[in-house]
């Protein structure tokens, strides 16, 4: 009576990836950064000011030494929509790791037909460690981008071996190693493995020389294009440094990668947030145990298949494969988590494979997937809390700290002030020197980088602001600590909450974010310095609007400032906006300037 009630797999499959989406989204919606910081500000100041037209873009120009036009083309489009707005690539990005999720959920299910191992295998990708990077950063899609095909390499090479018509899967795989490795040079290291896997599978010579020499000929128009052509580097590592090919590091890395598949969180805290030395005594017990168990795994799974001819080709495939792409992750002078989450998707597929092969019970199973996603996904969660200790996201803490403190309370009027910032390790990566300031004034502007502010000689009458990252690194204003204007020459006055009156019928009543405005007469000031109001129930100071200049243009007025204007030979007008939902102000003001 219950087979009515079976669920068909065609089922199963829609709702697990309705459910991995709903994950993939709620994962990474808990980050709320709203600007663009480090590369990505240098990418979007080159795109805005550097080039001259999409050809050149994509095409002709090794940004930052780096030829990469696949990825150039998608930037181009998506600067030129997007502009700078942070948010649209954000979300741009977890859709696009979305798409990365359906094939490789595509990949794990042709091989296991197991929807359970499917899904779990995309709940870790998605919650892995070494994901952050590709949305978080704009030019975290350029990872992805890579990975997308890289992902798509690997279906096609599976069906390439399954299938008795092999032509369009060595096609496929043709086209996607030119667009592979000219997304990111990393990827040349895919070749051995190409090679190897036409030369086990095809039996004939001529093609398979064929196919090899048109592989080999992909890398070496990559080199000619990028030598000879381009006078660029082909291949240069992180920071814009030179490769070095020191075997003790490269080794000591090739390790740490090989540690971090398994579960343990190897590196430096600015790399992966919390080295697994520093960890909770739980988390290293819980960590070694999955270590373990994922060790045992693979060990019973090549002991059921060590007589299989074909399975040993494929376990040998395997390892070129894993051991090109973790030693590409390796060969640079630092190891950064997003190159190991190509290793890490071959690494769930070998898993998910695994799982398959010790044991024929649903149940036991079942059983063992679940115990290593739950070590898993302990271990994510742990260390997703750790993640402000990571350079790149501690950059955009700081970058929307700067925004916050700059460009959000003064506006264009910044262009104004001569900005002094005292020096500390995590501003120049960040800010790229002024290039934070002139992307998101579209001026440029000088900032003065000191190593002591206190040490500054300024007059108190010039228009200057100063400031520094505090303990937590949070970017604050720290001007009136240094540089106080005489208080003799401040002249202040408070406003009462019914002081504050409607305007007529004939003027807005609302701004056009929907604040209701109120305003108050006062007298004529001959001198207009240092404008300021404050709310003396927050100690919030408004600032002044350089949106509104007369009595039209008042419904421009922006929540947290305020307009001030002269009307007539005795009177100046005060506006400020009353947040929406409140009847009236319930708060006294403090208004003040200087003489």
């Amino acid at each position: 009576m219950f087979k009515n009630y079976i669920i068909s797999s065609g089922v199963i499959i829609k709702l697990n990836l309705a459910l991995l989406f709903l994950v993939n989204f709620i994962w990474f919606n808990a980050f709320k950064f709203n600007t663009l910081m480090g590369d990505d500000l240098s990418a979007w100041d080159y795109f805005q000011n550097y080039h001259s037209s999409f050809l050149q873009y994509s095409f002709l120009e090794a940004v930052a030494n780096k030829y990469r036009p696949v990825y150039n083309i998608i930037q181009y489009i998506l600067f030129d929509i997007f502009g700078k707005e942070y948010k649209l690539f954000f979300f741009t990005n977890i859709l696009f790791n979305f798409i990365i999720v359906l094939i490789l959920y595509k990949i794990i299910y042709t091989l296991t037909k197991t929807n359970f191992i499917s899904f779990i295998a995309c709940l870790l990708f998605i919650t892995s460690r070494f994901s952050y990077y590709n949305i978080i950063q704009v030019f975290g899609l350029m990872e992805a981008l890579g990975l997308f095909f890289f992902v798509l390499i690997i279906y096609n090479s599976i069906k390439y071996y399954q299938s008795n018509n092999k032509k369009i899967y060595i096609i496929n795989l043709l086209i996607l190693n030119c667009l592979i490795i000219f997304t990111h040079e990393r990827y040349i290291v895919l070749l051995p493995f190409l090679i190897f896997l036409v030369l086990a599978i095809n039996k004939n010579n001529k093609y398979r020389m064929l196919i090899c020499g048109i592989l080999i000929s992909e890398n070496i128009f990559n080199f000619i294009l990028k030598k000879l052509l381009l006078k660029t580097t082909v291949l240069e590592g992180t920071g814009g440094r030179p490769l070095d090919f020191d075997f003790l590091r490269i080794s000591k890395f090739f390790i740490s990668g090989l540690g971090n598949m398994f579960g343990l969180n190897i590196g430096d805290a600015y790399l992966n947030g919390l080295p697994i030395q520093q960890s909770s005594n739980l988390i290293i017990s819980l960590s070694i145990i999955l270590a373990l168990l994922i060790i045992a795994i693979f060990i019973i799974a090549y002991c059921k298949l060590k007589d299989n001819k074909n399975c040993k080709l494929v376990i040998f495939l395997s390892l070129i494969l894993f051991s090109s792409i973790l030693l590409a992750a390796s060969i640079t002078i630092r190891q950064e988590y997003r190159w190991l989450l190509a290793p890490y998707i071959l690494f769930l597929i070998v898993l998910s494979v695994g799982f398959n092969i010790i044991s024929k019970s649903s149940f036991y199973k079942y059983l063992l997937v679940s115990l290593v996603a739950l070590l898993t996904l302990s271990s994510n969660i742990y260390y997703k809390s750790f993640l402000p200790n990571v350079f790149f996201v501690n950059a955009e803490m700081i970058s929307d700290s700067v925004y916050k403190e700059t460009i959000e309370k003064y506006g264009n009027n910044i262009s104004r002030y001569e900005i002094f910032i005292q020096k500390h390790d995590s501003l120049p990566w960040t800010l790229l020197d002024s290039t934070f300031f002139k992307v998101y004034t579209n001026k440029d502007m000088k900032i003065n980088y000191v190593n002591n502010l206190s040490k500054l000689n300024i007059n108190k009458e010039e228009a200057v602001l100063l400031f520094k990252l505090d303990d937590n690194k949070k970017f604050i204003n720290v001007t009136e600590n240094y540089i106080e204007l005489p208080n003799e020459n401040k002249i202040s006055a408070k406003i009462l909450p019914q002081e504050w009156s409607s305007p007529e019928k004939k003027y807005p009543q609302n701004t056009l974010s929907g604040d209701k405005l109120v305003y108050k007469l006062i007298p004529k000031l001959n001198k207009k310095k240092g404008l300021m109001l404050k709310r003396m129930d927050t100690n919030q100071e408004l600032l002044l609007s350089d949106n509104v200049i007369d009595n039209e243009s008042i419904s421009l007025l922006e929540s947290g400032k305020f307009a001030y204007y002269n009307i007539s030979e005795q009177y100046d007008i005060i506006w400020i906006p009353v947040p929406a939902g409140m009847e009236k102000i319930n708060w006294e003001t403090e208004f003040y300037h200087y003489e």
